[in-house]
């Protein structure tokens, strides 16, 4: 048996205690004495101080290896918790070891607000998400070997394991891709000679004919990636829809667009979330060719059980698809994974990593 196991302590009593009941009911559930590494993820109710609940899941770990962040909540396989003190926490035995720095295959990376810059985005294959800066006076923050960067990110490897990751999106486009025929900066006139507004109104009428109350706030614009195959996942650059002018017929968007982008009109889609997870889990178990022996999972605070209805189905599906496995994460902002050999950075979607250990190990 792999020595990879998690825990989850939540609740207003002892929330000072959350982090080491956490490492204490994951080490119960192997036949460590202690791990080589600890994953430690804290709510910011529990990380007002968070350097004292570091120091509790060391001692009851056995070791300094601490690495890990302030979400908006935290998950296991167990359950997510959201709006209330809680800490989740996967320790590792000797066979891993997570071990500081960027590295090869993958780096493991947690980061605060935009201190990712693009020197360490591109340093190595990175996976992981990016956390708010501050919710309700709380400074979020990360860290690595017991301490908090202050740089405001961390990099680490998971020495030992096979990984595979992805990203899960959330986005149903409403239509076809179409080439901006005309645009002045954010205000979009026309696609592939069709006035914008016609354009987007034809494709909200065609969706809501089986739906009902969708929004202006849900609704989204993506610009794809020039050298996309229409077969690949999509590569793209998510925006809002600001407003819309009648009179002129006219769409104004969140960011520019340039004449020839191509562009499509979509929505945030529960469904369409729970069948790219779907996805996902089975395109990543194949990669492995072997079963996981761990996952990470870390979905947009947008993509929570509110996305979904009460429930987390990217939890649900998790737990479902591969019965057993221990896997952790939080909530945050900023979705990191590589694809077509560039770490992609993504909104209300999902990371999903799948890690096996070899059996020599």
């Amino acid at each position: 048996m792999i020595p990879v196991a998690t825990g989850l302590s939540y609740g207003h009593a002892n929330q000072a205690l959350h982090a080491e009941i956490a490492v204490q009911r994951a080490l119960a559930k192997t036949t460590l004495s202690q791990a080589s590494s600890v994953l430690l993820f804290l709510t910011p109710e529990c990380a007002r101080e968070p350097k004292a609940s570091i120091r509790s899941a060391a001692r009851v770990a056995g070791c300094t290896q601490i690495v890990g962040c302030t979400g908006v909540g935290v998950l296991t396989e167990e359950e997510w918790v959201m709006d209330s003190p809680a800490a989740a926490a996967m320790v590792f035995g000797s066979e891993i070891h997570l071990a500081s720095g960027p590295g090869y295959p993958l780096s493991l990376c947690f980061a605060t607000g935009d201190h990712l810059s693009l020197d360490v985005l591109n340093s190595a294959p990175m996976f992981g998400m990016t956390t708010a800066d501050t919710v309700d006076g709380v400074d979020f923050k990360v860290w690595s070997s017991s301490r908090i960067a202050e740089q405001g990110h961390v990099e680490v490897v998971i020495d030992g394991t096979i990984p595979a990751v992805g990203l899960s999106h959330s986005i149903l486009e409403l239509g076809p891709p179409l080439r901006v025929s005309q645009a002045r900066q954010h205000e979009l006139v026309s696609l592939d000679g069709i006035s914008a507004l016609a354009s987007l109104t034809e494709c909200v009428q065609r969706y809501r004919t089986d739906r009902i109350g969708l929004t202006e706030d849900q609704l989204f614009f993506g610009i794809l990636e020039e050298d996309r195959d229409d077969s690949d996942p999509v590569p793209f650059r998510l925006g809002h829809i600001l407003s819309t002018d009648i009179a002129r017929q006219t769409v104004t968007l969140s960011s520019p667009v340039l004449p020839g982008e191509r562009l499509f009109w979509a929505i945030l889609d529960p469904e369409a979330a729970e069948r790219s997870t779907s996805t996902l889990i089975d395109s990543l178990h194949r990669k492995l060719r072997m079963d996981p022996s761990f996952g990470l999972l870390f979905p947009s605070v947008q993509r929570g059980p509110a996305f979904f209805g009460d429930r987390d189905r990217d939890v649900d599906l998790l737990a479902s698809r591969l019965p057993g496995l221990p896997f952790a994460g939080y909530y945050g902002r900023d979705q990191i994974a590589p694809a077509d050999g560039v770490n992609r950075i993504c909104q209300y979607a999902a990371a999903l990593g799948l890690f096996a250990v070899p059996a020599s190990k």
